[in-house]
């Protein structure tokens, strides 16, 4: 479903709502049922096809696309051969599949060409087959922007049946619509006939065929969900380089049986398996904001029950599944990822390489946010070993003393997506330092001041065992092997072994206090340089040397709070006595079942000034009523 802006008045309108006596609880549920690029597909032409096509690319429709150079006609007043200033196409072996990320798709050749009105003689025809889904939207996308289908047939084999969806006069090179009978089930063939080109003299040139089934639940539709979103999920290390997917627990209604899959009569009945997209909206008043993307995991269905419920993960559990081979060869699990190597190069390049070559090869949706601070940190000679996305992006998290996780995008960052093409944005990666979480420096004014009327409970303790005292951050030079051509640790000249390197630091004051408390950061090949290990270092002591304090708190429930968010939060508020501090959002659990709760963990960062006041004031009243179809709740239990 397409994602709604989130504008700073819907943001104030929500938080406004949120903080209201009377309450109406909304949520929405986007779920994407079937869509060919995550079905195994097999994708053929019924036409001869150009030298070059790639097929099998349209049905994900990822890549670099250029101005390819090519020729459609000895007649350059009937259309003009593209041979100067572009690119040759990528070498394509018949019969093996292709391997690289250059984007080409579906190309014709000189046997079918467009008469001087558009029109072929014979149709160029595309068939996709897979196993029977549910279909009722689709994509089409031409080449460059310039060229694409006009008038063009689409016929869906399903039940033995074949239905013909006819569209004349687009006028678009990337066309998305809907099927006019509204849905059809058990699709197991799409056949594309294109029956006229928008240029004369050309064989067709399709880069995307991208179709899809998608529904939409709201309130009564969801008995509950669940929306976990963190900084970091792991536990018994510090959380320094840490990496969580967050997680989505959603229950659906299925009074009507339409999830059981022996219900032959459901379009739905063959469609709740594992990898399906799902889009969570929470809100007010019947507005909502986006909370992410996720993809389920088993669904289960309750056969003496009227429920059907999943839990899935985020884009880093997707990416956990994902291996990275180098630049260019993530469909090739027999490229030497480090091959892939950067010289004297910033991490924030070298994130943004690997992160933008995966967009254009795997993840067309994939958008991130890299904080400035990775470009102060050059690596000598920077490399991967072969590894998930996941792991890729904590080995990144961990070099730049910083956090990795998913977020929503904001107003702004959806626009750029937008633009860029990517109508579906609806996560954003984000790797931010470690400061903006922990013991770092804040903006005072963009905290946003809690009271005690503004949740349930709060508790706070002292993480003692977050502390350290002793940081030791090991390091390892590299040169690049004159024999294998790849990175190899710089070994030493007598005894031809790599020579243990390693910064340690600690703090006088805090081992005083606690004792010794070690903690070793290594096991990383892109720390390679004594400068780069101080600066880890010095920022892990500064962080952990003292207790952090982390508060949990049981809120009503903000749906436009954030992981990252500073919060002015009370500490002691009692005999005259306002003591508050600073505190970063590192979790947030949103539940939602007719009612809203949040369960919000946040780090204290920094002390904020003490306040006088009357210590005869009364204590809050915590009264919160929830309007919606399902009753009145109070948090009082009336």
């Amino acid at each position: 479903m397409a994602i709604q802006q989130i504008s700073p008045a819907i943001i104030q309108q929500l938080k406004t709502a949120s903080q209201q006596t009377v309450r109406k609880p909304t949520a929405t549920l986007g779920v994407v049922w079937a869509d060919v690029s995550a079905e195994n597909t097999i994708v053929s032409t019924g036409t001869p096809t150009n030298r070059a096509s790639i097929t099998e690319q349209v049905n994900h429709g990822l890549g670099y696309q250029k101005y390819w150079a090519y020729c459609e006609t000895d007649d350059p007043s009937v259309r003009c051969a593209r041979l100067d200033s572009c690119y040759a196409m990528p070498d394509v072996i018949p019969n093996v599949p292709y391997n690289g990320t250059w984007l080409v798709g579906w190309w014709g050749d000189g046997t079918s060409i467009s008469d001087p009105d558009g029109y072929f003689a014979t149709p160029p025809t595309l068939i996709i087959k897979l196993y029977q889904v549910p279909f009722s939207s689709y994509e089409i996308k031409g080449f460059i922007g310039e060229e694409y289908p006009v008038d063009w047939d689409l016929l869906l084999t399903h039940n033995g049946q074949v239905y013909t969806e006819s569209v004349r006069g687009n006028a678009s090179a990337n066309f998305a619509g809907t099927l006019s009978i509204g849905e059809l089930k058990d699709v197991s063939q799409i056949e594309l006939r294109i029956l006229k080109w928008s240029h004369r003299g050309a064989f067709v040139k399709i880069t995307a065929f991208l179709a899809n089934f998608d529904s939409k639940y709201e309130d009564d539709d969801i008995v509950s969900l669940s929306v976990l979103e963190e900084t970091d999920g792991a536990t018994g290390t510090l959380p320094i380089g840490n990496i969580s997917a967050n997680e989505l627990t959603v229950t659906l209604q299925n009074i009507d049986d339409k999830y059981f899959f022996g219900n032959t009569s459901s379009v739905l009945s063959n469609s709740a398996r594992t990898n399906r997209r799902i889009e969570p909206f929470i809100g007010f008043d019947g507005t909502v904001i986006p909370k992410g993307v996720f993809w389920s995991s088993d669904w289960s269905i309750a056969d003496q029950g009227t429920t059907a419920s999943t839990t899935a993960l985020d884009r880093l559990g997707l990416l956990q599944d994902i291996q990275y081979n180098g630049l260019g060869n993530i469909n090739d699990p027999t490229a030497d990822a480090e091959r892939t190597y950067w010289v004297n190069q910033s991490l924030y390049k070298v994130a943004s390489d690997v992160l933008t070559d995966l967009r254009n090869s795997y993840m067309a949706d994939l958008e991130f946010q890299l904080d400035d601070s990775l470009k102060d940190v050059i690596i000598p000679i920077a490399f991967f070993k072969s590894q998930s996305y996941f792991d890729v992006i904590r080995v990144i998290a961990q070099a730049a003393c910083s956090f990795a996780y998913m977020d929503t995008p904001t107003e702004e960052e959806i626009n750029d997506a937008n633009a860029r093409g990517n109508l579906r944005c609806a996560d954003m990666l984000r790797i931010r330092p470690l400061e903006q979480f922990i013991n770092g420096d804040v903006s005072e004014e963009d905290a946003e001041e809690l009271t005690q009327d503004d949740y349930i409970d709060k508790n706070t303790s002292a993480k003692r065992s977050d502390v350290v005292n002793v940081v030791t951050v090991g390091y390892t030079e590299y040169e690049i092997d004159a024999k294998s051509g790849k990175p190899a640790e710089v070994k030493d000249g007598e005894d031809d072994v790599s020579p243990s390197k390693a910064f340690t630091i600690q703090s006088e004051d805090s081992i005083l206090e606690f004792g010794k408390i070690k903690h070793e950061y290594k096991d990383n090949n892109l720390i390679q340089t004594l400068g780069q290990a101080k600066d880890i270092a010095g920022r892990v002591l500064a962080a952990f040397s003292r207790t952090p304090y982390v508060a949990e708190i049981a809120a009503f429930g903000d749906v436009t709070r954030r992981v990252g968010d500073i919060l002015l939060v009370p500490e002691y508020q009692k005999h005259g006595i306002d003591q508050r501090g600073y505190y970063s959002v590192t979790r947030i659990n949103t539940e939602f079942d007719g009612g809203l709760r949040q369960s919000v963990t946040c780090r204290k960062v920094k002390d904020a000034a003490n306040y006088l006041i009357d210590e005869h004031t009364n204590n809050p009243q915590y009264l919160i009523i929830e309007a919606n179809v399902r009753g009145i709740i109070d948090e009082r239990g009336r």
